[in-house]
């Protein structure tokens, strides 16, 4: 049995080491990135291929070794071997689980409850051992203590590293390593262990980007043809164009129009910086203030204003702080409706789960305390939250100073406005704010209270303002007060979800800013603007379990003014089916003189073929009274490798106070990979509409310009030189050009961005040492991501003298002294690249020679590969090893 089990764990660590083999030498920043892309490319030959089956899935035994420099030593009998004609070099196998130099991507536990997806190092340490390292950030994530470690010296000088060694920093931790799984699994004790901040990325990991400028484009023309009078045609191009200079953000948002009325028009200009210390942007330029607080209003000026993207998703938005006893060693378990969202084991006494994501707006928290000996206790944490409630100590501000800024009549008075939110405990959040201009003040002060019943936020604004023109012509101070209240609950016996119920009050000589800033740019009456009094708003949500989904949504507003009231409701429901869904609902709009619109709506789809991209059709059915009737259906579907592409053609017939009608037509999109392509046509009765459009994103760096069709602000530069044609996995038309450039341009600001690509279209004689990276970007950022490449048709030789030529032996390029692969069974060796000479590490300081003659010549197989037999030379050194 002893020797079994050498002679397994002996060939799960040739496994391992051959998938790893010279990956070292260039960075691998993802699970897919590993010397193992060399080795696949041996699929096509029949005794490599059975090798590699055989020895996967003897690995997929091996435990997972420590990593440590006391790791301990095998030594193998390769004479075991014998029978298959080789003789093989153990000595690189000696080691279980070895890693050579170079980054990993690893699934890291952390004392086998919490788990990270992390980048890893493998650094050369002492004794020339290998040693695994880790960044500050990754170690903050796991809730590490720095300022308990003994040694601060040496963690100050691996923090300038950016590679700290867990085993030397901290007594008694312990790293251990399972490379077939790339997973580490991290001890620490727990004396050095705070709270886990789940989602925290340090900003010392995000990335401001380039220097480079770009401009986002939306394109649109619009032909109309009625069948009496003249046709005409209109263009609308939307622009956002930006430049980034280091940390500034600079913006420009415009809308150009053409045709009958033609004009530039500037929406805002604006600059923006990360305020890092206070989670902050600041903004200088046209802008609008938040919100939150008082009703958005656009200026010119200055702003600094929290930014909620700026914190890890585990202080985001509301979730309350769930406290609790555990009597023994203990798992925690939290559920919201039936479902599992947080669960972490906790020592006896105390625990505080301070750290839960914001899962949704109202649902109670179950939480189940299962003790060592399987005991239960369950207790329930009343939950349910309106847009106001912060977590416990949580904060968000804003302050702005400017003048407000009117799109048809300029620049209205200079005003600041500050407000302030805070979350005083589980259960109150308190905020208020301010507006001051020179005649002009208002004021708002609220609290925002999570109760067994419910969330409920209730605030009042009060509101002054001088000299303000009546409709008598007199010039009078009018104050006023609004008072507001919102509530959100849950009710779990039903599942019923009142997402949103809010009442407004204004009385009649209330003023918002904007309406006073409105009155004084255009000199108009008090009178004269529409003034809200009365406004109510509602959306329910119910659940039918299999029977579908039933929703009631409302709003109904009454003003002061002469303009009629309105009330506008809608009931809907949806049930999916085997075959397909089922779409019902109606709606009413009600006003003062009793008159009633009422619509109907029913719409059913199914799909028709089979696969993953069959079409979809849709049959809806409208009507508002035996009068007005309208059908419509409609063929959809999408298309291309990617699906980059999509369709719809439809068909409409309408009835109109007896009058019959029909128009029919289709719409096409295509992303291309430099832009996206619209086009639509539609045919009726008594006219025609033909459009076209285009969008994406063009951007200038300093190695030339670069396409993609997608439209966004934070983006990513890829560069992958010689990868032409490899497409990005995450985008449906985003390709690597000619120059080996491509742009992803819709990444999420301060969260890791996984961009990958697909080389399956790339040619042979082009390699990527990594095929997807992370990055975190900031708001606006244009990151720089490169990927290594090896350029050159891959080279299969087959050593003539393999008997002589142990298994597994090193592969070196005497040019730099690295070891470029391994020889595998068959004394085949599998090379890229430009050489002239190779050495073969026979081991026992004996050596031989393959010398490669110019292979431009040799013909390219099937496979995608040149093949070519050269023997090994060296005859007296090889004698003394296969004679031994």
């Amino acid at each position: 049995m002893p020797v079994i089990t050498g002679y397994i764990a002996f060939l799960g660590n040739i496994t391992e080491h051959c998938s790893l083999a010279g990956a070292g030498e260039r960075e691998r920043s993802s699970r897919e990135t590993s010397g193992r892309e060399k080795w696949l490319r041996f699929r096509g030959e029949t005794q490599l291929r059975k090798v590699l089956v055989a020895t996967a899935l003897l690995s997929l035994v091996i435990s997972p070794a420590s990593f440590a420099q006391d790791a301990p030593v095998v030594e193998f009998d390769s004479r075991f071997l014998r029978g298959n004609g080789s003789n093989v070099d153990v000595a690189h196998f000696e080691r279980a689980n070895l890693l050579t130099e170079g980054q990993y991507r690893l699934s890291v536990w952390l004392n086998e409850k919490e788990v990270f997806d992390q980048e890893a190092q493998v650094v050369t340490g002492p004794d020339d051992e290998p040693v695994l390292c880790f960044s500050e950030t990754a170690v903050q994530q796991w809730g590490v203590k720095f300022d308990a470690i003994p040694d601060q010296s040496l963690l100050e000088q691996q923090k300038q590293q950016q590679c700290l060694n867990v085993e030397a920093l901290i007594p008694e931790a312990t790293v251990a390593i399972d490379t077939s799984a790339l997973r580490a699994d991290v001890t620490i004790p727990q004396a050095y262990l705070g709270q886990v901040k789940r989602g925290y990325i340090s900003p010392t990991d995000w990335d401001n980007g380039i220097t480079a400028g770009f401009v986002g484009y939306t394109a649109n023309a619009f032909n109309s043809r009625p069948d009496t009078g003249d046709s005409s045609t209109r263009y609308n191009v939307n622009l956002a164009a930006g430049f980034n200079l280091g940390a500034w953000r600079l913006r420009h948002n415009a809308n150009v129009q053409g045709g009958d009325e033609s004009g530039y028009e500037a929406i805002n200009t604006y600059a923006q910086h990360d305020v890092v210390p206070l989670k902050a942007q600041f903004t200088a330029g046209e802008y609008f203030t938040p919100a939150d607080q008082f009703d958005s209003v656009p200026f010119v000026g200055v702003q600094l204003a929290s930014d909620d993207q700026m914190l890890p998703e585990s202080e985001r938005g509301f979730a309350p702080v769930v406290r609790g006893v555990a009597n023994t060693n203990a798992v925690v378990t939290v559920r919201q409706s039936d479902t599992v969202i947080y669960e972490t084991s906790v020592p006896p006494g105390e625990f505080v789960i301070n750290d839960l994501y914001a899962t949704s707006y109202a649902g109670d928290l179950e939480v189940t305390v299962t003790e060592a000996d399987g005991s239960e206790r369950r207790f329930t944490v009343p939950f349910s939250s309106v847009v106001q409630l912060l977590r416990p100590g949580a904060s968000r501000f804003s302050a702005t100073l400017g003048q407000y800024r009117d799109s048809e009549e300029g620049y209205g008075p200079a005003f600041g406005q500050i407000t302030y939110r805070r979350g005083i405990s589980n259960f109150m959040t308190m905020y208020g704010g301010a507006t001051l201009a020179e005649r002009y003040g208002s004021a708002v002060v609220g609290a925002a209270v999570a109760t067994p019943i419910g969330a409920l936020s209730t605030d009042a604004t009060v509101s002054r303002a001088q000299d303000v023109r009546v409709e008598s012509g007199d010039r009078e101070t009018l104050s006023g007060e609004s008072y507001r209240v919102s509530y959100s609950k849950k009710l779990d016996t039903s599942d019923t979800n009142l997402s949103l119920a809010a009442y407004r009050f204004s009385s009649e000589e209330y003023l918002g800013f904007s309406d006073y800033a409105q009155l004084e740019a255009r000199d108009e009456s008090f009178d004269r603007i529409t003034r809200e009094q009365n406004r109510f708003q509602v959306s329910i949500s119910q659940p039918l379990g299999q029977y579908g989904n039933l929703g009631v949504s409302g709003i109904s507003r009454s003003y002061w003014d002469e303009r009629e009231d309105t009330t506008t409701y809608q009931v809907n429901y949806s049930r999916g089916f085997n075959w397909g869904s089922l779409s019902l609902s109606a709606s009413r709009d009600l006003s003062d003189d009793n008159d009633a619109d009422t619509r109907y709506l029913a719409t059913f789809s199914f799909p028709i073929g089979q696969g993953a991209r069959r079409p979809r059709v849709s049959v809806s059915s409208s009507f508002e009274d035996s009068d007005n009737y309208q059908l419509r259906s409609s063929l959809s579907g999408v298309m291309g490798e990617r699906d980059q592409g999509s369709y719809q053609v439809y068909a409409t017939h309408t009835t109109t106070v007896g009058e019959s009608s029909g128009d029919y037509g289709g719409s096409l999109q295509w992303n291309t990979p430099v832009t996206a392509l619209g086009a639509s046509a539609s045919v009726s009765d008594t006219s025609s509409q033909y459009s076209a459009s285009m969008s994406g994103t063009v951007l200038a760096h300093s190695d030339g310009v670069v396409f993609s069709p997608e439209r966004g602000e934070t983006m990513a530069l890829i560069k992958a030189e010689g990868a032409g044609g490899a497409a990005l996995r995450s985008s449906r038309g985003t390709v690597v050009n000619d120059k080996g450039y491509a742009l992803a341009a819709t990444l999420t600001p301060y969260r890791y961005n996984n961009l990958s690509l697909d080389t399956s279209n790339l040619d042979a004689s082009i390699e990527l040492s990594a095929t997807g990276q992370q990055v975190v970007p900031t708001r606006g950022a244009v990151v720089a991501v490169e990927y290594p490449t090896d350029t050159g048709m891959p080279l299969l030789i087959h050593v003539t003298n393999s008997q002589d030529i142990p298994f597994a032996s090193s592969v070196i390029d005497p040019q730099t002294g690295n070891m470029v692969t391994m020889v595998g069974q068959g004394g085949l060796v599998y090379v890229r690249g430009q050489y002239s000479v190779l050495d073969v590490d026979l081991g026992s300081d004996a050596s031989c020679q393959i010398q490669l003659p110019d292979i431009e010549s040799l013909p390219v197989d099937e496979r995608g590969y040149r093949s070519i037999d050269l023997p090994c030379s060296g005859a007296g050194q090889l004698h003394s090893i296969a004679g031994s």
